[in-house]
């Protein structure tokens, strides 16, 4: 009997999960910036991309956490070469604007976050943004409003 009981303990005994990784942070904090992309998009009308690779002048979130890739915001494709390629062209006919994410900074207690994010489009235009992440019961939260830090 008493191992019948034993048994039965034990089969509905849950450990406690394991603390999340800094990865996981930062990639849950990147989930909401996918999530807050559109609200940056100021470029001419055009077709929408998100960059996905890192490059000299930004570490992309997909390389840290590249199961994010199939979260991109509707209307958002991941580019190809062939988009990196239409640009660079100043005049077109098809429009681009490249949007990117630079993996998140946590502060020392994970509980604030700085995400720097923005798009670059044909006619060497583009804007850089810095945006504020707080965690909060529901998660990952914007605080305020992106910060424009460059615009061209």
């Amino acid at each position: 009997m008493l191992m019948t009981i034993l048994i039965g303990f034990a089969a509905t005994f849950e450990p406690n999960p394991s603390p999340p990784t800094e990865i996981s942070k930062v990639c849950a904090v990147g989930m909401a910036a996918l999530k807050d992309l559109p609200s940056i998009n100021n470029a001419p009308r055009s077709e929408t991309f998100y960059n996905g690779r890192t490059d000299q002048y930004h570490r992309d979130l997909f390389e840290v956490c590249p199961q994010l890739a199939k979260h991109l915001p509707t209307g958002f494709k991941l580019a190809t070469e062939l988009v990196f390629l239409r640009a660079r062209e100043l005049t077109t006919k098809t429009p681009v604007s490249i949007f990117d994410i630079e993996v998140p900074e946590l502060n020392a207690g994970s509980t604030r976050a700085t995400v720097k994010m923005g798009y670059y489009c044909n006619g060497l235009c583009g804007a850089r943004f810095r945006v504020t992440y707080i965690l909060t019961q529901k998660g990952w939260e914007r605080e305020g409003k992106p910060e424009i830090t460059a615009v061209s």
